[in-house]
């Protein structure tokens, strides 16, 4: 069974459409709500990967870090241990900042669906190898990030050329979002930091063309999530196997029962 655990920053970034991969995988799920209080578990005791998930935050002050101290802890030791990591948008910026990149405001927010390139290297990937040369994406963020020492550019998009990228074994950031569903791009039009980046992205009004848009581009997307997802998934049930050959079983985690939002 493997095993994965889930940093949920705020509820409007949810695991969304990755939510029915895992349940269709049969995955055990263990969740860390930040936005409840949860606390980042200080060891990776029977975790199979790592999923880092999206948010508003940004992360180029410095001084407003502190909080997030434990979570690039924990990043740094499972890319070490080599826990697969997959890291969304907020996600992939926190991974970038745990191995030394910095992360800053981009040119211009960057929102709505638009297809990102993969790079040479991302042909001998395992999670990314089987895409082809172009994918669909969607989009939602304002800041970009240097890449870390030693990672491998995976993919770039017309306005922000670091989209994904590995580190060590199994360490993945994707900037991008392909799991966002109808009802989290919705809710971003409505929370206060994201519909200000929004504007500044379109202009005035632009809530209900993204709408429009994202309701005819998303199946698409969602189809590109699956395969990355169900790829990553593939990698962590390497790391399951080995581990149940020479650990116990735990017991008390969840098994995801439905998709997320």
């Amino acid at each position: 069974m493997t095993r994965v655990l889930v940093i949920q920053h705020v509820a409007s970034a949810p695991l969304a459409v990755y939510g029915e991969v895992l349940a269709a995988r049969g995955a055990e799920l263990e969740l860390v709500d930040c936005e409840a209080g949860d606390a980042i578990p200080a060891a990776l005791d029977g975790v199979d990967g790592v999923i880092s998930l999206g948010g508003p935050q940004s992360l180029h002050d410095p001084a407003g870090l502190d909080w997030l101290q434990p979570e690039l802890e924990l990043l740094r030791r499972s890319v070490a241990d080599d826990v697969p990591v997959y890291g969304v948008c907020l996600g992939a910026q926190l991974l970038a900042l745990a191995f030394g990149g910095r992360v800053y405001p981009g040119p211009v927010p960057e929102v709505g669906p638009a297809p990102v390139r993969l790079t040479p290297a991302a042909g001998g990937d395992p999670v990314f190898g089987e895409l082809g040369p172009e994918i669909p994406a969607f989009h939602w963020h304002a800041d970009t990030f240097d890449l870390p020492a030693g990672a491998v550019l995976l993919a770039s998009s017309d306005r922000y050329r670091n989209q994904a990228f590995r580190i060590g074994a199994s360490g993945y950031g994707v900037q991008f979002h392909a799991e966002s569903s109808l009802a989290t791009v919705r809710g971003m039009t409505e929370l206060g930091t994201t519909a200000a980046q929004l504007e500044r992205a379109l202009g005035p009004g632009a809530a209900a063309r993204v709408l429009t848009v994202a309701e005819r581009d998303l199946p698409a997307v969602h189809a590109i999530a699956r395969r990355l997802l169900g790829a990553w998934l593939d990698v962590c049930a390497d790391r399951a196997a080995q581990r149940s050959m020479v650990e116990p079983e735990p017991r008390g985690r969840s098994r995801i029962s439905g998709p997320s939002r």
